[in-house]
């Protein structure tokens, strides 16, 4: 099964942000039109993603400076011992 992290899914997203507005409009707060919700979920997973994709990058130039061997090109291990 193909599957995504919670934090990159629209549903997800909508869920928080409806349960949030709702409770902004009980206490008086603000009044959040469905179309500000549906913005809002928009956005928070364009700069979910966007920060999941730089953190992966400084990840590999982190992960690179700090490596102290190079990585092997062998596929399948070999096993130890003899035969």
């Amino acid at each position: 099964m193909d599957t995504k992290d919670w934090w990159k899914s629209r549903t997800m997203w909508g869920v928080i942000i409806s349960i949030i507005a709702s409770l902004l409009q009980m206490l008086g707060v603000a009044q959040i039109t469905l179309e500000e919700q549906s913005n809002l979920v928009q956005l928070i997973v364009n700069v979910a993603t966007g920060l999941s994709e730089i953190i992966g990058f400084l990840m590999i130039i982190i992960g690179r400076m700090r490596a102290n061997k190079p990585i092997s090109n062998n596929i399948i291990p070999k096993r130890g011992g003899t035969a």
